[in-house]
Parts: structure tokens; sequence; C-alpha cells
């Protein structure tokens, strides 16, 4: 039993290289999340987001600082290059912008995942429930 039990902590433990960045903000505050990798910026970059529970889904592709397409129509949304790496601006950021977000390089020849963030967005509650007891 010890033997399967080492083996299980071993195949189910993560190294520090396949963890995803967390980026931790309240609701009401502007985010910026960085696709940061090794990429030219002169290619085409896809922006996909995956919410708690569900599959994943493309929000947006970027060519030299110009929206192709943008499923969101969101405009808290905005995508951009700054520094020389492709971004997301999410202002007045709320609980359903909660989601691990992805950025897609895309050439003539191949595409890849360049690098993802899980966004979580952390605050008060809300609603509260008051319980009233009568004695």
């Amino acid at each position: 039993m010890e033997k399967l039990m080492s083996k299980l902590t071993a195949k189910n433990s993560q190294s520090v290289e396949d963890q995803i960045p967390v980026t931790v903000v309240p609701p009401g505050d502007n985010v910026t999340i960085k696709c940061s990798g090794s990429y030219d910026i002169k290619e085409r970059m896809k922006w996909f987001r995956q919410t708690p529970g569900h599959t994943m889904q493309f929000i947006a592709e970027v060519y030299d600082k110009e929206v192709i397409s943008d499923s969101l129509k969101d405009k808290s949304f905005s995508f951009t290059i700054i520094d020389n790496l492709y971004v997301i601006n999410i202002r007045n950021v709320t609980k359903e912008d909660e989601a691990i977000y992805y950025c897609q390089m895309r050439g003539d020849y191949a595409q890849g995942f360049i690098s993802s963030t899980f966004l979580i967005v952390n605050g008060k509650p809300d609603h509260i429930l008051l319980i009233f007891r009568n004695y």
C-alpha cells in the first residue's frame, strides 16, 4: 500500500513550470493580462478564455495593434500591444470575468499557445443572507 500511495502522490504532483500564473483583483478594478513568452510581434495573436466549468472560448484576434475579430463585443475589454507584448486590458472587472486567459500565436506555418493567466476576482459577496429567528 505504501508503494501505491507514493506512486499516486508522485503522479499527481506538479512542477512549478506547469502551474498557471494567478492574478487576484477585487471587483471594479482594472487589470492588464500580458501574453508573456517568445514570439514575433508581427504575428497574429488569438486570445481565449475558459471560465470555471466551461470549455475554452475564443475572444479576439489581434494583428499589429488592430483587433481583427472580437467575439465579446464588450467595451470593458481592449486588446493591444504594450512594450512589445500583446495584452488584454479589462476595465471595471466583474466576477463574470474570472477565467483562465490564454494567448495563441498564429504564424504562416505554425500556431501554439504562448502563455496563460488565471484571473481571480475576489471581493465582497454579491448578496448577504440574513436569518431572523423568533423566540
